[in-house]
């Protein structure tokens, strides 16, 4: 009888937890790599694992608010901006990285091509 009761206490703090608003973001997924041409641009997909199951949307994005994710890039050939979108500067190779503000991160190897010119024919 006290098993019973403490798994349904346990059970109760959950869907509690999880009605409030309680769920954080767990951890972020994003492609391991990625091709662009130079002068391109488009947003990361950024994925995110959240502490509980079955999220309304205002739930999630309550969790997406409160993670704090912050983007960085390495090297000169992109720029990422606060909200994810990638801009490929010249070609060359990348790491973009999202990280929430208590350490969990996700990266992906970010290849710039060249831009090819057009060549007349005669």
């Amino acid at each position: 009888m006290k098993k019973w009761k403490i798994a349904a206490v346990g059970i109760a703090m959950a869907v509690m937890l999880t009605g409030c608003g309680g769920a954080t973001v767990n951890g972020l997924t994003l492609p391991a790599s990625l091709e662009i041409a130079a002068g391109e641009s488009q947003s990361m997909e950024l994925g995110y694992v959240f502490s509980a199951q079955e999220l309304d949307d205002a739930a999630e994005q309550k969790a997406i608010e409160a993670a704090g994710i912050t983007w960085t890039a390495s090297g000169d050939a992109v720029s990422i901006g606060a909200d994810g979108m990638l801009e490929a500067k010249e070609s060359g190779k990348a790491t973009v990285t999202a990280k929430t503000k208590d350490g969990k991160e996700a990266k992906c190897e970010v290849t710039v091509l060249p831009l090819i010119e057009e060549i007349g024919l005669p």
